[in-house]
């Protein structure tokens, strides 16, 4: 666990990984946001109302944090890492749908925060842009997959070789792929509600919504980061069950397979820190394990980071 080359991978994936933490986070909060305005809608709930809006709010933020952060990333690492630029402006890379998908839900994302005062009264042609949201964020849930599927096998993989947009579309052609996705799915529900209550915390002094609405959302922020935590057991299990032997080799070996046991353990411990807040009749007294969960979420995206790259030559 602490051998040096792979500490020292570790240390140097901790800013990348808060940046794609934002962007998980910031895709999971926007289903989030969607279908808890739907449920403030037909309950009539004014505090779920409010709560879907300060999900949209950071789900937007992280977007565009994120974003910003990525294309500087790009920039830096085009000129370090050979052939990175002619891949990612290929007519046929996998790089650009996932690029066009990220930008339509950021441009969606803020048509849909900036327009929900305005549209307060009706409803209808709001939540027609929160569905917008929705599929666009499911769009580049589907994309990303591809993306870094292509990128791993041109530049991590030990073959390296060019797969472009039309090898990759056809996702039934790797069984990594549908584990994967709906991971990747189910993980970003998780960050978006986890993310999401640290953000309520830190927002608690700007609006001044009351003690009752952050007692209400609190709760409701931690159980959004608990309950997809049943699906990601099974689709733990059913990616292990196709995963390569090549790649479970190498997981089962020292000190690997203490990185990919620490995954659930940091997991476990996060969820730990949400259950009292989820149960509690003041979760406001316990706003600090919110925080303490965010900083594991980032540990545990640093962490799969550290994986991915390790284990990138073996897929």
């Amino acid at each position: 666990m602490l051998d040096s080359p792979l500490a020292t991978l570790f240390v140097q994936a901790i800013p990348t990984a808060f940046f794609d933490l934002l962007a998980a986070a910031g895709l999971g909060a926007a289903l989030i946001a969607f279908v808890c305005e739907c449920l403030a809608t037909s309950r009539k709930n004014a505090f779920l109302d409010k709560f879907a809006l300060h999900l949209t709010t950071m789900s937007f933020w992280a977007l565009l944090i994120s974003i910003f952060a990525g294309t500087a990333a790009l920039f830096v690492a085009g000129s370090k890492l050979p052939g990175l630029t002619q891949w990612l402006t290929t007519p046929v890379s996998p790089a650009l749908p996932m690029a066009a998908t990220l930008g339509f839900t950021l441009l969606a994302l803020a048509l849909y925060k900036f327009t929900w005062q305005n549209l307060r009264q009706n409803k209808g042609p709001h939540l027609a842009l929160g569905a917008l949201v929705a599929l666009a964020t499911l769009g580049t849930f589907f994309a990303s997959t591809i993306a870094i599927r292509g990128f791993t096998a041109r530049f991590l993989a030990e073959n390296a070789q060019d797969v472009f947009l039309t090898e990759l579309l056809a996702p039934s052609g790797s069984p990594l792929f549908w584990p994967l996705a709906i991971a990747s799915v189910l993980l970003c529900l998780t960050f978006g509600g986890g993310v999401g209550a640290a953000f309520l915390v830190h927002r608690r002094t700007r609006d001044d919504f009351g003690r009752d609405y952050y007692n209400y959302a609190l709760p409701k922020a931690t159980l959004w980061a608990l309950f997809p935590l049943v699906g990601l057991m099974g689709t733990g299990g059913w990616l292990y069950a196709v995963l390569p032997d090549t790649l479970l080799l190498s997981l089962r070996s020292y000190p690997l397979v203490c990185y990919a046991g620490s995954a659930p353990v940091l997991l476990t411990l996060a969820a730990a820190c949400w259950l009292p807040v989820a149960l509690s009749k003041q979760p406001l007294r316990l706003k600090g394990l919110t925080i303490v969960a965010g900083l594991l979420l980032w540990a545990l995206d640093t962490l799969l980071l550290t994986l991915l790259l390790i284990l990138a030559p073996t897929l």
